[in-house]
């Protein structure tokens, strides 16, 4: 994820140009369709359609600007997972749900020969926390980058239950299962706390999956 900016404003605003509109990953449903838009195969402009299969999984990706070969720089990704063919071209495209909104930035595949339409893209929510912070940052002056705070504890699903309400959800509970010296909240976070909810700025965010605390916590600024 980049933040770009455009100097021929004059031409934007002339142009036939719209903004995707953003949608919202946090309530996506398992088997909702979705749609790849890119330039697959470099053939031009192309949709693939499919579902959302995972709502949230971690894969480790090989960055590519990497100069240690012989050690590569492995990162791990929080993605969605969908059935949308994805191929080379339209990664880096959008993953847009059937009212048109935005709910993703595709970013990878698994190319092993024994699996089909196993395709990955970034969930957009992350996505907005990224770009806020790379602009809070420093990203107006283009010398943004992402800082990410460290809460100082590792945490573990300690119960994991199906809701279905208007959509079927995943609810989690999570417990801390680890906790780094006094970093950890002013030594006020311990091993087997239960974290039901993080105040960022006055707002009140319910914890309901593990992986909302480090994303949470890319809305945290110096001084927080």
């Amino acid at each position: 994820i980049a933040l770009l900016k455009v100097d021929s404003e004059d031409y934007i605003k002339t142009s036939a140009i719209t903004a995707a509109k953003l949608g919202d990953s946090e309530h996506l449903e398992v088997g909702e369709n979705v749609f790849a838009i890119g330039n697959a195969l470099g053939k031009g402009l192309s949709v693939s359609n499919g579902v959302i299969s995972v709502l949230s999984q971690h894969i480790n990706l090989e960055a590519l600007d990497n100069e240690n070969q012989l050690s590569p720089d492995i990162m791990t990704v929080r993605v969605l997972r969908t059935t949308a063919a994805i191929n080379s071209g339209n990664s880096g495209g959008g993953l847009f749900n059937a009212d048109g909104e935005l709910i993703g930035i595709v970013n990878a595949k698994n190319v092993q020969t024994t699996t089909d339409n196993v395709g990955f893209a970034l969930p957009i929510t992350q996505v907005k926390y990224l770009l806020k912070n790379i602009w809070d940052n420093g990203g107006s002056i283009g010398l943004g980058c992402v800082q990410r705070a460290t809460l100082g504890i590792n945490s573990t699903i300690y119960k994991s239950v199906a809701e279905n309400t208007d959509k079927l959800q995943i609810k989690e509970t999570i417990m801390i299962s680890k906790v780094f010296g006094s970093t950890a909240a002013y030594g006020k976070l311990f091993v087997g706390d239960i974290i039901e909810y993080i105040i960022i700025g006055g707002v009140k965010y319910p914890i309901t999956r593990n992986y909302q605390i480090g994303e949470l916590l890319l809305q945290v600024r110096l001084g927080d």
